[in-house]
């Protein structure tokens, strides 16, 4: 329950349950999954140290955040959720808050405080924690070793400069007449596609994706993976009662099927197919023209990934029969090591193969 403070959790487990119930029994409703994308962003943002004046309001709590939700003063809690989320490139926080001491000068002025050890020649201060610091910490403590060794050794975020999102738009081919499209590829490899209709049409590969596939798509979902746009993390789920777990179920059962076609709006499947993108640093300091290089990471929507995944689970032994032995990308587990092992097979039955 640690992704769900415990202030918000009454209110997280009956708010989502009902909008996921709603987006599962009218999924034709826009403003269903209007509710539920914007549920997790107003309830469970992290507020930054912002010195906006937004943030100095009545949302400032966990608790506040709550009955402003409940109460529908949507207007107060958008406002806490913005001045959390779009925070400026360089955010200095509010002036520390001294408390003040009844009876010391003047009536509500701040009581001084002593001067800190290293004010007076002592011993430097204790440097701050980083938030990948902090974040590996979170990860320890449930286990998570591994994950927090890459936290601590990974190269931090590219910086949110106008020169590197222009770097980053030159990744990203533009769109012209001359990329391929399904008709192209179809009319250059038509014997090689037709080869695989035909050998498709043999494999028993189910029509519909089942419920216990979706159960187990996400329960074993990663923990710890970055939110997409609504803010919505695969964790966050777990912290809901019986019943609203039962409605998330039928809310990736839904996106698995035609019904995320005929009956889910188009503003909705635009929204759950959208992503965030997070520059990160590759490794290898700075290139030629200054800048760090880039390797962009897109952040999905958590209900996306999650019927990815269902669907995934459901034709992977069928892709895998299909594909291989070439491909061992797909449906084969611990690929890099089979073919490590088939390498050195192949190298001593014969030497001279190289």
């Amino acid at each position: 329950m640690d992704c769900v403070p415990a202030a918000l959790l009454p209110a997280w487990r009956r708010l989502m349950a009902e909008a996921l119930d709603w987006a599962r029994t009218e999924p034709e409703r826009e403003h269903a999954w209007l509710w539920l994308l914007l549920l997790a962003s107003m309830l469970l943002h992290q507020p930054s140290a912002s010195s906006l004046p937004a943030r100095r309001g009545a949302c400032d709590s966990h608790a506040a955040r709550a009955v402003a939700v409940l109460a529908g003063e949507f207007g107060a809690a958008l406002a806490a959720r913005d001045a959390g989320i779009w925070r400026p490139l360089s955010d200095p926080g509010p002036p520390p808050r001294i408390p003040s001491t009844p009876g010391c000068g003047d009536a509500g002025a701040p009581a001084p405080l002593p001067a800190a050890p290293w004010l007076a020649g002592g011993p430097s201060p204790p440097p701050r924690a980083t938030s990948a610091q902090r974040r590996a910490l979170r990860q320890a403590r449930h286990g998570r070793l591994s994950a927090a060794a890459r936290t601590l050794l990974s190269e931090p975020p590219a910086p949110r400069t106008p020169a590197v999102w222009a770097k980053a738009q030159q990744l990203f081919s533009p769109s012209s007449p001359d990329l391929a499209t399904a008709a192209s590829v179809e009319a250059a490899f038509p014997d090689e596609l037709a080869a695989l209709a035909a050998a498709a049409g043999q494999l028993a590969v189910p029509r519909t994706v089942s419920r216990d596939t979706v159960t187990l798509a996400i329960r074993a979902a990663p923990r710890g993976s970055s939110p997409g746009p609504s803010g919505l993390r695969v964790e966050h789920p777990w912290a809901l009662a019986e019943g609203g777990r039962e409605a998330l179920v039928g809310v990736v059962l839904l996106l698995t099927g035609e019904a995320a076609v005929t009956r889910v709006p188009s503003v909705a499947r635009t929204a759950l197919a959208g992503a965030d993108l997070l520059l990160l640093r590759k490794p290898g300091g700075l290139a030629a023209d200054g800048l760090p290089k880039l390797r962009p990471i897109g952040m999905p929507e958590a209900l996306r990934k999650l019927a990815a995944s269902a669907l995934a689970r459901t034709v992977r032994d069928a892709a895998a029969a299909l594909l291989g032995p070439h491909e061992q990308a797909v449906g084969v587990r611990s690929a890099c090591e089979r073919v490590l092992h088939e390498l050195r097979a192949q190298l001593a039955a014969c030497p001279t193969v190289a």
